[in-house]
Order: structure tokens, then C-alpha cells, then sequence
């Protein structure tokens, strides 16, 4: 089926990691490393490194204790590993692949050192180190269940992608009135011109929807922002998300970046965003009014 890396973890964890690897491979999956892990760090680093980067998911569990350190280094290899799957995520990345990260916090966790107890609240606060990944503090079996549905979605989407034509392009789509009826025009719209129409995930869960919405920014070829309801500071948000998508790992131009006007009074917008279109449909014409951006897109 596919290669899942299963990082090392703490010695109480060992059984729970133990049960992991025996249901994983019953369901077809190849469980990486095959090895034990060195203590060196050079060797450590090397073995995570190509194990991880050869996997579509990477499991981590996150323990009691700040342990086991690596040799001569006061690092944990628990937060080693968490460290090397950025450098992955990011290598990978640079080439169209793609590799997600769960990381399970038992619910009942206590840890037994002020380290690890600092450790645990940093990682699940840097939101902008968790790309890619979930955090899951649910019991054991529970946390099973959910590796395996990932696992299959992860599969299925590769699928399908293997089976999309590579040269349609994507456009992110930002609303804050998503029920109103010219979203659903715009939607239409785009879609009729075989663009990918990526759009905010429905969760009320903030750590999700700011790593949906950053995967998103990253991603997308362009960005249309429908401006629905009169909400500066909303708007002011989502154009300093544009300033600040290099900061979140986007490497190329928008192919095109418009705010689409559809209150009565247009924003005044004083941030200024190189090559970005303010479009205002006043005549309610939306097919008026996007021809300049989907010219755009399909210029370059």
C-alpha cells in the first residue's frame, strides 16, 4: 500500500507504539524504519531523513518524559524528529510531493519534567510549524482508528490526482457570506472555466482552519477574495495573509489576486499589495466582472 513512518518515542510509550506497528502492517502498510534508531545524532538524523522522506505519513507520539535524549545533545529525539519532518515536509514540497504528520498527545498526559511540560505547550502553539499536520488527543483505540482513515484518504486523493489533467490551475476562494447566492455564481463560474476551486474548510476547530487556510495561500495558483459583507478588519486580515505567504512557504507570484466588491460602499484599502485588482460588480454582472482575472490566469 504505501511506506508510514513511525517515529521513537518514550519508553511508556513503547506498547502503545508496539500495537500501532502490528495493526498497520496487518493492514498492508510497510512500518519505516525497519532498523532500530542510532544514538548518534549524525546517524539518527540520516536514518529519520530517508525513512521519512521515502513515507506519505508520519506518526509521532508525545509522552510523559523528555526522553529518550540523543548522545552527547541535550534534544530529545521525540523533538528531533518533529524538527527533521519540517526539513522533509519542505524538501518534498520543492517537488510536488506531499507527506502529512499525526501527532498523538494521550488525553491523560502529565509530564514529569517542567522540559517536557514546556515542550508540549510550544508545539501545540506554533501554529505555523504544524503545516500538514494533526494533533490528536483522544484515547489509544481511538487514535488507531483515525491513523487508518487518514492513511486511506491520503491514498485516495493520490489517486485521483494522478488522474486530474496537471496543467489545471487552482484558485483560492475566500467569502466572508458563503451562503449568499453570488458565491455560489462565482463557484459556478470558476468551475465552468475548469480552474480548481480551493475554499476554507468547514470546522470549528481554529487550529484546522488557520492550517487549511495557510495550505491554501501556499498552494493555490490564484486568489480571489469576495468581499460580501462590509468587515474591514476581516478584509485586513486576509490581505496581510497575501504579504506574509512567503513567510508561510509560497515560492511563486499569484498568477492573479483580486478583492471582488459586492457591498454597497467599497473598502479603503491602505496596505499596499503589488499587482493586486480591486474589481467592484457594481451591475451585478459576474461574468463581467471576473473576465479581467480569468484573463489573467489563463495568460501565464
Amino acid at each position: 500500500k504505501g511506506n508510514i513512518y513511525l517515529a521513537e518515542t518514550s519508553a511508556e510509550q513503547n506498547t502503545n507504539r508496539e500495537t500501532i506497528i502490528r495493526e498497520l502492517e496487518h493492514l498492508g502498510y510497510k512500518i519505516l524504519p525497519e532498523v532500530n534508531f542510532p544514538k548518534d545524532m549524525v546517524s539518527f538524523s540520516e536514518l529519520v531523513h530517508s525513512n521519512m522522506k521515502e513515507s506519505f505519513l508520519s506518526i509521532h507520539i508525545i509522552g510523559n518524559f523528555y526522553a529518550p535524549l540523543i548522545e552527547n545533545i541535550e534534544i530529545s529525539s521525540i523533538e528531533l524528529q518533529n524538527d527533521l519532518f519540517h526539513e522533509v515536509a519542505s524538501e518534498l514540497n520543492a517537488n510536488n510531493q506531499i507527506i502529512k504528520r499525526l501527532v498523538w498527545i494521550p488525553p491523560d498526559i502529565k509530564p514529569k519534567s517542567e522540559k517536557q511540560k514546556l515542550y508540549v505547550e510550544s508545539f501545540k502553539r506554533n501554529i505555523e510549524l504544524l503545516k500538514n499536520t494533526e494533533i490528536i488527543q483522544t484515547p489509544i483505540e481511538v487514535f488507531k482508528t483515525i491513523i487508518k482513515d487518514k492513511a486511506e484518504e491520503i491514498l485516495q486523493t493520490k489517486t485521483v490526482e494522478s488522474h486530474t489533467e496537471k496543467n489545471s490551475k487552482s484558485v483560492y476562494l475566500i467569502s466572508n457570506n458563503t451562503d449568499s447566492n453570488h458565491y455560489k455564481e462565482i463557484k459556478n463560474l470558476l468551475a465552468q472555466n475548469k480552474f480548481e476551486i480551493l475554499e476554507t474548510i468547514d470546522s470549528t476547530n481554529k487550529i484546522d482552519l488557520i492550517q487549511n487556510h495557510y495550505y491554501n495561500i501556499v498552494n493555490c495558483d490564484a486568489l480571489l477574495i469576495d468581499y460580501s459583507v462590509e468587515n474591514y478588519q476581516w478584509l485586513y486580515s486576509k490581505l496581510s495573509d497575501i504579504l506574509k505567504s512567503p513567510g508561510f512557504g509560497r515560492k511563486n507570484d499569484f498568477l492573479a489576486k483580486s478583492v471582488l466588491v459586492n457591498t454597497l460602499q467599497a473598502p479603503e484599502i491602505n496596505i499596499r499589495i503589488n499587482n493586486l485588482d480591486l474589481i467592484n460588480n457594481k451591475k451585478k454582472d459576474m461574468n463581467q466582472s471576473l473576465a479581467p482575472f480569468i484573463e489573467k490566469i489563463d495568460k501565464k
